[in-house]
């Protein structure tokens, strides 16, 4: 009973060992100074039994450290959707966090409504605006950091309305991109026209002109005019 309690006593304490070796040190530690049980004829003879044991005992403490195809891939996070707010200046509609993209594509419904808002206020004709004028815009109240309501000045125009202001004003184009559905006049309050039109020139994306009431930005080739010391 004595040689039992013994043996038992001799595991426990070598267990706690375990906290403060390593496997290779506590092992060493084991052989070299032996576990030893007493035999009736007063002999003592090395037990592997406790080793064997203790063994597992290190084994099961082990931590595995994961493999390179465990290790969780970090994930860029990327807007899941594109949301604008719109105001015409003319009609005086107004089109609240509209969502155009979503789930890596242009939102039908929300595009119809947009070209609504932008038609030709003079006619009432409405053309589909250019969905990259909008990815434009978009880029432009990121780099701005605004939420903010977009002012239209002019959307779309109809060759017979972009006529009419060619006839009253030298600055307008007589093939202009808002004949085309890919050209915006715009401003926000509280955010200087100079601003946004130091935004849209460090896009490097099509035309960009800056005016001291709203910045002109459309999809054709890259160009810039206005505000010569921007």
């Amino acid at each position: 009973m004595c040689n039992s309690l013994g043996y038992i006593n001799t595991f426990f304490d070598l267990t706690v060992m375990v906290i403060s070796l390593s496997r290779r040190q506590f092992l060493g530690t084991v052989f070299k100074a032996g576990v030893f049980v007493s035999l009736p004829s007063g002999l003592l003879v090395r037990d592997q039994k406790p080793i064997e044991m203790l063994s597992t005992v290190v084994e099961a403490a082990k931590v595995e450290q994961p493999t390179a195809s465990q290790k969780v891939k970090k994930t860029v996070l990327r807007p899941l959707k594109k949301v604008v707010s719109f105001y015409n200046n003319h009609t005086g509609e107004f089109l609240k966090n509209c969502t155009f993209w979503a789930d890596n594509k242009f939102c039908s419904q929300a595009l119809s409504a947009i070209n609504r808002l932008c038609r030709d206020h003079r006619t009432g004709l409405i053309k589909p605006i250019d969905p990259q004028l909008l990815l434009y815009l978009n880029k432009i109240l990121e780099k701005v950091d605004t939420t903010k309501i977009v002012n239209i000045v002019s959307g779309y125009r109809s060759v017979a309305s972009n006529q009419h202001l060619c006839e009253q004003s030298q600055g307008v184009a007589r093939n202009s991109y808002h004949t085309k559905g890919q050209a915006m006049d715009f401003y926000i309050h509280g955010i200087s026209t100079r601003t946004l039109f130091k935004a849209a020139l460090s896009l490097k994306k099509g035309g960009t002109g800056g005016y001291s009431q709203f910045v002109h930005i459309d999809t054709g080739q890259v160009r810039r005019w206005g505000f010569s010391n921007a």
